[in-house]
């Protein structure tokens, strides 16, 4: 019997750059530009509307001037990525 796997598991040496990989290709693709000075920055800016992610280990930060932009971003995030919104920050 073989088994194969889909998705990398925690704990494997592969697994955290995997899923950076394929989370900068997701926001890469989402218009969003990763910041050269700071490569856990991402920034998509459309004119005065900004939204700003910021990666920290496996917790995201999201802000922004527009409240659509961000929803769009999670809406996006959710297609890729199983995630929990926990709301404001505290």
């Amino acid at each position: 019997m073989v088994c194969h796997m889909k998705k990398s598991l925690y704990g494997l040496k592969q697994t955290s750059k995997q899923w950076n990989a394929k989370f900068i290709e997701a926001l890469l693709h989402a218009s969003f530009k990763q910041s050269k000075y700071d490569y856990s920055l991402f920034t998509k800016k459309e004119k005065v509307k900004i939204v700003v992610l910021l990666v920290y280990v496996d917790d995201l930060q999201i802000m922004g001037n527009v409240m659509f932009l961000i929803d769009d971003l999670k809406k996006i995030l959710n297609q890729n990525f199983k995630m929990d919104d926990l709301k404001e920050l505290k």
